[in-house]
């Protein structure tokens, strides 16, 4: 469980104050699902600075408190960014990480997604998930792995 995210979430407000109750709740949930998906030395990068292009290198983004827009589809909602700045001060999203849910009659399905942007195609690889009364990953001992080594991450078999 990474605490620090844990703490985050209960402390701190999002960037665009005029969500919803519904949006701000929807947020709050995958975050606090993330949390405690993943270990507490997951974030191994530097969050983004406010001079995103003056460093190179990788950089997370926690899009709900620091982004001026929020991305959703279809009941997904981003989570997380990591952006790759280069030497001349362009950037681009080698991996991101989504939240989605349904509400069912019974319970409630989640999945945390990580699509791996960083090489010719996209990969979507499931952190966790519940669909029913069924939890399972597709990340190998994802209780461990750290953010930056998701990025390009190969199934072990």
């Amino acid at each position: 469980m990474n605490t620090w995210l844990k703490e985050l979430v209960k402390t701190k407000q999002p960037k665009i104050s005029t969500l919803s109750d519904e949006e701000t709740k929807a947020y709050k949930t995958g975050l606090q699902m993330l949390a405690i998906s993943v270990c507490e030395g997951f974030f191994d990068i530097p969050p983004v600075s406010n001079d995103r292009f003056g460093d190179t290198g990788l950089f997370y983004e926690i899009s709900y408190y620091s982004s001026d827009q929020l991305w959703t589809s279809d009941n997904q909602r981003t989570l997380l960014v990591v952006w790759e700045t280069v030497k001349n001060k362009s950037s681009y999203c080698p991996l991101r990480i989504d939240f989605k849910f349904v509400l069912t009659e019974d319970s409630v399905d989640y999945w945390l997604y990580v699509y791996d942007q960083s090489g010719e195609k996209t990969v979507k690889w499931e952190l966790a998930a519940k669909e029913g009364n069924n939890h399972y990953t597709t990340i190998h001992e994802y209780e461990t792995i750290k953010l930056s080594e998701l990025i390009g991450y190969k199934e072990v078999n």
